[in-house]
């Protein structure tokens, strides 16, 4: 086995172990308190409607990516593979993270023609746009539950501020970055006191951000590009929302701050190095439901597993396998016609 083929396996391994050991801890608060599970179960599969509204909403957040890239490759008619192309990436992603944008690139490189440089960079420019986004929920998060991080996380006093910082300095430099990115690159290619493997990779990666940003040089597209990520983001919160919030233990349903609150505990909760959020989603989004929801840590812990299978495994898998079946489908109909 090659060295990086090698890295490759251990990573996987040290991060799906990550996450089962956090899922074990998250989980094993419940011993012997299986009912509470069982009864979450049965309420939320009672709850099937907004469970449909929820894959609504993922499905409509998927197109509005899938036209957003469309626009930034500056093609016509790639909405549908662009579409299939994201949902495909979302599944591999379940269970490789790091290969879900690789299975994405590849996806749409087989299907559509398009030059790799170009899929990336757009690549590049859409993910992003995903972290400034989620720098935004994470700040709102933060702002509509700075009264229970105070109560329950006294050091967490100016963590508003700190991330309003954060964010600026994200934007401040993508925008640095768009207008300088080129002359950066050349600076740092001939910077001889760093590694030559270091000064290329850095100059490689500086030169694509610049340019994937540049897709947006013009006001038209800035708008547009902010607009679609809002319109993704709300997409994206409502399809958690609408799995978790309507439980009888939020007396009725639960409060769109505190949906908010939790959104962001459980955004955070994915980003980290496990597949899919195995284990990481249980820690934060419960931990959330149970500080912000202010609901018994056993309702919290059943009703995140409960979303965890709904709101990340039950959406993905259909919406990946699905696209995979039309896309074999397309292939066997092509197939019959060039034979004819």
């Amino acid at each position: 086995m090659s060295a990086p083929r090698l890295r490759q396996v251990v990573s996987f391994v040290l991060s799906l172990a990550f996450g089962l050991a956090l899922l074990f801890v998250v989980m094993g608060e419940i011993r012997g308190k299986e009912e509470v599970l069982r009864a979450v179960m049965r309420e939320g599969l009672g709850l099937y409607p907004y469970l449909l509204l929820s894959y609504v909403s993922f499905l409509l957040a998927l197109l509005v990516r899938a036209h957003r890239w469309q626009l930034m490759l500056g093609g016509k008619g790639l909405i549908g593979v662009g579409l299939r192309a994201v949902a495909v990436g979302y599944l591999v992603m379940l269970l490789f993270s790091k290969a879900g944008e690789v299975a994405r690139i590849v996806f749409f490189k087989k299907y559509s023609g398009r030059d790799y440089g170009e899929i990336t960079s757009t690549v590049f420019a859409d993910r992003m746009l995903d972290i400034l986004s989620f720098l935004v929920v994470l700040l709102l998060g933060t702002y509509l539950g700075e009264g229970d991080l105070r109560a329950h996380f006294p050091n967490s006093q100016g963590l508003i501020a700190k991330f309003s910082v954060v964010l600026g300095m994200g934007l401040a430099g993508s925008v640095g970055l768009a207008l300088a990115g080129s002359a950066v690159a050349r600076r740092l290619r001939a910077a001889q006191i760093l590694p030559v493997a270091f000064r290329n990779t850095a100059a490689d990666f500086v030169d694509r951000f610049g340019a994937s940003l540049r897709f947006f040089a013009t006001p038209g597209r800035i708008v547009y590009a902010l607009l679609s990520s809002v319109i993704i983001w709300i997409m994206y919160f409502l399809g958690f929302y609408f799995v978790i919030a309507f439980f009888s233990c939020f007396g009725g349903h639960l409060e769109l701050a505190k949906g908010i609150v939790v959104y962001a505990a459980c955004s955070i909760g994915m980003l980290m190095p496990a597949p899919g959020g195995l284990g990481s989603y249980h820690y934060f989004t419960s931990l959330a439901l149970t500080l912000a929801a202010g609901v018994s840590r056993e309702q919290a812990i059943s009703i995140t597993a409960f979303a965890y299978l709904f709101h990340v495994w039950v959406p993905t898998i259909l919406m990946g396998a699905g696209c995979l079946l039309y896309q074999f489908l397309i292939g066997l109909r092509t197939d019959k016609r060039a034979a004819s």
